[in-house]
């Protein structure tokens, strides 16, 4: 089978190859495809789709998802991206910026540029009939592509960290902690939050919550 990876953990793919083989003179994709070949013929890989009763933590799972990524991340993200040049143009002379306001505007744009900076990327996948989701983080040393061809049609392979039932619910990403920082007045707060409902992604069961290996198209 051909796959076009978009992420693949180096790091747990070790660990998980090396309680199989000790052949480490071969290539990351021939180590995850013998580890796949050996999860098949041994069963190991849950067959899911929508049920997920009879998982249990631990449990490896593979399942076609549509990935989507928080949009208060995926702006963060864009923005961290184009913020370390305006400083270091106004550095080299290309950008002016001698005012107070100037000035102010590039030490907040650092600031907005810090709030993912070494942060997992919280992703999210939905079944085909969106009846179950699959929350995750990646590490994003590990991406294959860039963040902004990622979402969409995927398959996602791992290992059960959680089960979240119908009635539960988790946050994948919160802002809040970090605005709570920054605005110390409580009913602010609680008006900022309600203007600004992006900043928290909360992901409603029936989910899974898993340690992911690869994704892949």
């Amino acid at each position: 089978m051909l796959r076009k990876f978009m992420f693949l953990d180096t790091e747990s793919l070790e660990d998980y190859y090396l309680s199989i083989s000790d052949n480490e003179d071969i290539n990351d994709i021939k180590k995850f495809n013998e580890l796949y070949k050996y999860l098949e013929d041994n069963n190991l890989i849950k067959d899911i789709e929508e049920n997920i009763e009879e998982l249990k933590v631990g449990d490896i799972i593979e399942m076609n998802i549509k990935v989507k990524i928080p949009k208060m991340y995926m702006q963060i993200n864009q923005f961290s991206n184009i913020a370390p040049f305006f400083g270091q143009a106004h550095n080299l002379g290309i950008l002016k910026m001698k005012s107070e306001r100037d000035m102010r505007t590039l030490e907040e744009m650092k600031g907005v540029s810090n709030l993912i900076k070494d942060k997992n990327v919280p992703v999210i996948g939905e079944s085909n009939n969106k009846k179950l989701k699959i929350i995750t983080d990646i590490n994003n040393i590990f991406l294959k592509v860039a963040l902004n061809e990622f979402e969409g049609e995927t398959t996602i392979i791992g290992k059960v960290k959680s089960i979240i039932k119908k009635g539960e619910g988790r946050d994948i990403y919160n802002l809040m902690p970090e605005i709570d920082k920054i605005i110390p007045n409580r009913q602010e707060r609680r008006k900022f939050k309600k203007e600004n409902p992006d900043l928290i992604e909360n992901v409603s069961g029936p989910a899974l919550e898993i340690y992911t290996l690869a994704m892949y198209r």
